[in-house]
């Protein structure tokens, strides 16, 4: 029996001598590997998420010009804004653009004349109303304005060739011709010139002579900034036609047309001399006027002078050579 527990001890005594000498081996194993050999734990997957596509929004060429009008006014260059105004048009498409395009301009005017007038610089207020006459023939709140101004401010003889330019207008053309008579009537300025009209509908047709030696009848256009001659006319007093071209705007769309400097264009005995018409027909160049009418007489003549046109008497009066800057 007491063999028997003798054995079992040495069994056990081996058994743990087994497992000591196994540790033992394991840890000089683990602490000998080389570092590569090391496995790192296996990190979890992450699900993978697809990423959301963005449109970018597209800005027209319009609202970036509006933003950048915007930005100006915000910063008080108002000047500065009215400049990008006057070609903001060319790309307005539609008629809400357009109507845009006019308050704008509307307000940026109104701020920079409130500026200039703050610090009483009267000549820049007149030269940029007579700059917007002059840049949008089309637009007669801009004539008024500058008229009321000329009035109010400064020599109010000057204002008389300018409201002359509206006085047929639909709505401001009657508020030009009651400025006119307040005007003549307080100047009792006499008239260097007479020059009797003939009246076709709304409109007059005066007689001219060009180069001293051909007679010709232009209808007054005061929304015209170029006059113009029936190209068979300046053909007979030897023009070439085949100059440098320009576009106009006609009853049948804009057309292309030769602009040709003649020697002179009288009107009675006032004379410019030289000066550039465009050689175009009234009727886009097809054929002769049926009207008897040779063309247009624009502000390139009529703006040497102080005019006035008496509708009753049908009489075009040409006050005093203006001064021309």
């Amino acid at each position: 029996m007491a063999r028997t527990g003798s054995a079992l001890t040495a069994l056990l005594l081996v058994g743990i001598g087994g497992i000591a000498t196994g540790l033992a081996a394991g840890y000089y194993l683990f602490s000998s590997a080389p570092e590569a050999e090391v496995i790192e734990a296996i990190a979890p997957v992450q699900p993978v998420i697809e990423p959301i596509e963005t449109q970018a929004v597209e800005v027209s060429p319009f609202d970036a010009q509006v933003d950048a009008i915007n930005a100006l006014m915000a910063g008080g260059l108002y000047e500065d804004a009215i400049f990008l105004i006057e070609n903001l048009e060319l790309l307005a498409e539609s008629g809400s653009e357009i109507s845009r395009v006019q308050m704008l301009m509307a307000g940026a005017v109104q701020a920079r004349v409130e500026q200039l007038m703050a610090s009483q610089q009267f000549g820049e207020i007149d030269a940029l109303y007579e700059r917007l006459t002059l840049r949008m023939p089309e637009r007669a709140e801009y004539y008024l304005a500058l008229g009321e101004f000329r009035i109010k401010y400064l020599d109010p003889e000057t204002a008389l060739p300018v409201l002359a330019q509206i006085e047929n207008h639909h709505s401001l053309g009657r508020r030009a011709r009651e400025l006119i008579e307040t005007v003549l009537a307080e100047t009792e300025l006499p008239p260097i010139a007479a020059i009797p009209l003939r009246r076709m509908g709304n409109q007059f047709v005066v007689s001219v002579r060009l180069d001293g030696r051909r007679s010709a009848a232009l209808m007054i256009d005061t929304g015209a900034s170029t006059s113009v001659v029936d190209p068979s006319i300046l053909q007979d007093l030897g023009y070439d036609l085949g100059g440098r071209m320009t576009r106009f705007s006609t009853a049948g769309g804009v057309v292309l047309a030769p602009m040709i400097s003649i020697r002179s264009l009288a009107v009675g005995d006032k004379v410019i001399e030289p000066i550039v018409v465009g050689a175009l027909n009234l009727d886009s160049g097809q054929r002769k006027s049926e009207n008897g009418v040779d063309g247009l007489l624009g502000m390139d003549f009529l703006r040497h002078f102080e005019f006035s046109i008496d509708q009753q008497q049908a009489v075009l009066n040409l006050l005093s050579v203006r001064r021309l800057r």
